[in-house]
């Protein structure tokens, strides 16, 4: 980096001589007496790539031929405020770089402008503009029912408020004003009442003569009803608030007389709408059209299954013996073995895991031709089964193996059909590669109503347009617990979204037979 800007700087000398002697580029020194063409001087923003997916890196510089210009900062999305170099703490002139080149990363899909502006330090010019703080916050994040709110701030340049506003959230609000108060003192400074009914707006009302602020003061600006009805106000995030002209200082409640601070809770959405006029950089710009493209998460999601203890019980004639098999469309795993010796009836208990997307079994297997003679040839041996549950009631079965009938040798219980009204858990891990918030939505095939649940990247809000960054890859693991109560088989669907539309659909068959 230390490298390009000592490069930069030399160009710009190599540049200056050049002039000086006579000819750089298109400037040429008067020739027999007359005077060259006026130079048209141009600063332009380039990229190594203008499309790509969502995360991408883009390698920007500049290109310019104005030997003044050695100063440059950076709108990355096109919103007019500058995001290389933060411009925490500076002047109205701004805070400046001498990198004429970026590498961004674009954490999120962005379609839009990448700006730069080159300054030569020196030049300003005098600019008059409006703003307000809470007005252009993209999401209303809740709602809450008090009489009076509001919040606490300073701002960070000399500023005349013109009118005050809050966000209808399509109430009418009887006895409502707006009020701007200072916060030394508690004197009201300002106070009007908008004008409008429903809907959802920003409803602003003027004052009858401008206010003035002094940069540094604390102020409070109010949504107030002269009752003591509560009433819904809406309310968003500090950390969604661009606090460009103001210092956040907290939010506000006022109960009667008697004023109650909560610091960096949230934020009412009353605000006030400011004039300033202030002496900026005389500089120029450059725009380069960018289109960075969403791309859906990538979703996986694990076999449902449910567990239980089986119990394999058997008495009857000596000797004999019994293995347990659980089959999984087909396949066999040996599970348990148990031979009947004298005395008391014999058993044993093993863990099964049942798939609910397979169509599963136990077979127990009865094989007297290789036992051991007893003296019994032609005895039998009752055999039951016990299953348990994490939760609900356990399931007995009974069956009797006979040496002399063949076909009692092979006992088959279906296991899919004991997830009959028992809870499932069913489990999805989902990955953006980008920043974006993740909503998972199971559809569960039998009629009931689906289930949605929506996990954020900052773990607090949505994820704003455009996205103002946060993890990336971003993850999300969603476990859902459904019970099917009839048997049969469910065509479950998992769907999982991200915040811009990207979507992943993945069909699962839930055998319950």
């Amino acid at each position: 980096m230390q490298m390009m800007r000592n490069l930069a700087v030399f160009a710009v000398l190599v540049f200056v001589m050049a002039s000086a002697l006579g000819q750089i580029g298109d400037v040429t020194r008067p020739q027999n007496g007359t005077m060259p063409e006026p130079m048209d001087y141009y600063l332009r923003v380039m990229a190594n790539r203008t499309s790509c997916d969502e995360p991408c890196t883009v390698h920007f510089w500049v290109e310019w031929n104005d030997p003044n210009l050695f100063l440059f900062r950076w709108d990355m999305n096109g919103d007019g405020k500058w995001d290389y170099p933060p411009q925490y703490g500076g002047s109205s002139l701004g805070i400046w770089t001498a990198d004429w080149f970026l590498d961004y990363i674009f954490y999120d899909d962005y379609e839009g402008k990448v700006c730069v502006e080159g300054w030569d330090g020196i030049s300003t010019k005098t600019v008059t503009y409006n703003g307000t703080a809470l007005e252009g916050t993209p999401a209303v994040d809740g709602m809450t029912s008090l009489a009076d709110m509001g919040w606490r701030f300073s701002p960070k340049i000399k500023m005349d408020v013109a009118s005050l506003g809050f966000w209808r959230q399509n109430y009418t609000y009887p006895d409502l004003s707006i009020r701007l108060y200072n916060a030394y003192t508690g004197a009201l400074l300002a106070s009007c009442t908008p004008g409008g009914s429903g809907g959802n707006y920003w409803d602003w009302c003027k004052l009858v003569s401008p206010v003035a602020l002094s940069t540094g003061w604390k102020y409070i600006v109010e949504c107030h009803r002269t009752g003591t009805m509560s009433i819904p106000w809406t309310w968003i995030y500090p950390s969604r608030v661009s606090w460009k002209n103001f210092t956040y200082d907290g939010t506000y409640y006022h109960y009667g007389s008697s004023w109650l601070f909560v610091s960096n809770n949230s934020v009412p959405k009353c605000d006030l709408n400011f004039k300033v006029t202030k002496t900026e950089a005389d500089a120029s710009n450059s725009c380069l059209e960018c289109n960075i493209s969403n791309v859906a998460p990538r979703v996986s999601l694990s076999s449902p299954a449910v567990t239980a203890t089986a119990t394999l019980r058997i008495a009857g004639e000596k000797w004999h013996d019994v293995s347990a098999y659980v089959v999984d469309d087909g396949n066999e795993t040996l599970m348990a073995s148990l031979v009947r010796e004298p005395g008391k009836p014999q058993e044993t208990s093993f863990e099964i895991s049942i798939d609910a997307t397979k169509s599963s079994s136990l077979r127990i297997a009865y094989t007297p031709d290789d036992d051991k003679v007893n003296g019994q040839p032609n005895g039998a041996n009752p055999a039951w089964l016990t299953f348990t549950f994490d939760s609900g009631p356990p399931v007995e079965m009974h069956h009797t193996f006979n040496v002399r009938h063949p076909d009692t040798w092979n006992w088959t219980v279906s296991l899919s059909s004991l997830l009959a009204g028992r809870d499932i858990t069913f489990t999805a891990t989902a990955t953006d590669p980008g920043s974006d918030d993740l909503t998972f939505t199971w559809e569960w095939g039998d009629g009931s109503p689906a289930t949605a649940k929506t996990y954020y990247n900052d773990g607090i809000g949505p994820d704003p347009y455009p996205s103002p960054g946060g993890t990336f890859p971003f993850a999300a693991s969603d476990s859902e617990i459904h019970a099917y109560q009839a048997a049969g088989m469910y065509e479950l669907k998992l769907i999982v979204r991200d915040d811009d539309g990207g979507t992943t659909e993945i069909p699962l068959v839930v055998v319950i037979v």
